[in-house]
This record gives C-alpha cells, structure tokens and sequence, in this order.
C-alpha cells in the first residue's frame, strides 16, 4: 500500500529482496541435508556386503521415487521379487524405508528421511 499512497518503492525492494534471500537459504539448507542424506545412504548399503550393487539400485531408485512398492521395484531393476524383500528387509533395518499399510500384502514403503526433508522446510 505504501508504494501506491507515498511511492516507497525501496521498502518493497527491501521486503522482496529479504524474502529471496530466505528463500535461497532454505534451499541451500535442503539442499546440504539432502546431500548427507545421500552420502549417509551409500555409506549404509556398502554394510551389506555382496548385497550393495543391488541396494545401490534400490536406493538410486528411492531418490527418484521415495514411495515404492516391492512388485513394482522387482519388475523395473528385473530382479526376483525374494530378492527384492529381502533388499527392502535389509532398508527397513537400517531405517531407510518404512512400510506404511501395515498389510501383509501389497504394501507400500516409504523413503522417510527424504519426504522429512522437504516437509520440515514448508512447515516453516
């Protein structure tokens, strides 16, 4: 209002300015946080043995779709779907997916740290 009645434009500046600026370092901080995730990620599935170039697949897959379900991932990488569970089994041990239906079957598994991630920046 105050740029149409008195012509402040350099209030406005200002106020629009000190919204990018929080806005830029909101997005570094998610930025940074999902970079650790990353790495903190790689370096779990590298525990598990002969079984980190599959884990690998999975996690490359979560990070591009953080919900999955076990028969979808198995048909995508091509990999058994016993493989696939226990892949998921060795995930939810180490906490980086969670099931979310709590059905025996068709369940769905959640990447939780990525979706914590952007959620706690927009509930700012």
């Amino acid at each position: 209002m105050d740029v149409r009645i008195k012509g402040d434009v350099l209030n406005w500046i200002k106020f629009f300015l000190k919204g990018i600026i929080e806005t830029a370092e909101d997005s570094i901080r998610v930025f940074k946080a999902f970079i650790q995730l990353k790495e903190d990620s790689d370096k779990t599935i590298y525990k598990l043995g002969k079984k980190a170039p599959q884990a690998k697949l999975l996690l490359d897959h979560l990070f591009g779709a953080p919900l999955i379900e076990a028969e979808e991932y198995a048909r995508v990488t091509k990999l058994s779907l016993v493989s696939t569970y226990r892949l998921i089994e060795d995930f939810e041990k180490h906490k980086i997916l969670v099931e979310l239906t709590g059905f025996k079957r068709n369940r769905l598994f959640s990447f939780q740290e990525y979706y914590k991630l952007f959620n706690a920046n927009f509930k700012k």
